[in-house]
């Protein structure tokens, strides 16, 4: 890969950070909000019990949301791309189904990987 290269796979990087930071920004807000409201019109209605917990900050909460899918979910998906395309132009060439199970696999091994991230992030952002 020459320089060119290089200035392409970053600037794929910085482009995918500033869409899936937007994506979960956005997210953020409206799930967080849903829960929040679903939260606030219980303890209203129920009246509060001692098992309550704070209400997370919207805007915070939204805010670590966007840096979890900017930074973490991108650079992942780079590499489960990368790794799903090496399959696909090596073994999966002669043995299809290898495709189908490592796919399975690296996106499996990505999920456990990014619940864990985001409970990481979150509890140091203090979200959660």
């Amino acid at each position: 890969m020459g320089v060119v290269g290089g200035e392409r796979v970053l600037a794929c990087v910085f482009v995918k950070f500033l869409e899936y930071s937007l994506a979960g920004i956005a997210c953020g807000l409206v799930g967080q909000g849903v829960a929040n409201g679903l939260m606030t019109a219980k303890r209203h209605f129920a009246g509060p019990s001692e098992h309550d917990v704070a209400v997370p900050p919207l805007l915070k909460t939204a805010l670590v949301w966007g840096l979890f899918m900017g930074v973490s979910s991108n650079l992942r998906y780079q590499v489960v791309f990368g790794l799903e395309r090496a399959v696909d132009m090596t073994i999966a060439r002669k043995v299809p189904q290898v495709a189908y199970g490592t796919t399975v696999a690296i996106r499996f091994v990505n999920n456990v990987i990014g619940g864990e991230n985001f409970i990481d992030l979150a509890r140091w952002a203090g979200v959660q």
